[in-house]
């Protein structure tokens, strides 16, 4: 029931993501995690030539992306810097 429950709230998250550029993996054989955790269940492993959307950075270590019709965690080391937008 927990994983029912965490794979749509994660799913409606990223259905509320605007449409931006795709971010660019900065290597291949990237795992995407169901949970932050290099412990957790790998949902699928990226290549840098797929397109994946970055929802919103988790924290320090983690950000939630949308890959395709998958959604999950990347560890923060294989996306490319994000600049601040001025506000």
């Amino acid at each position: 029931m927990k994983k029912l429950f965490f794979a749509f709230a994660l799913t409606l998250q990223a259905a509320f993501v605007l449409a931006n550029e795709p971010v660019k993996l900065k290597s291949d054989n990237v795992n995407l995690y169901r949970q932050p955790s290099n412990k957790g269940e790998v949902v699928k492993v990226l290549n840098s030539t797929e397109d994946v959307m970055l929802v919103r950075k988790f924290n320090a270590d983690w950000s939630i992306v949308t890959a395709g019709a998958e959604s999950g965690y990347i560890h923060n080391v294989h996306l490319p810097k994000i600049k601040k937008a001025k506000q």
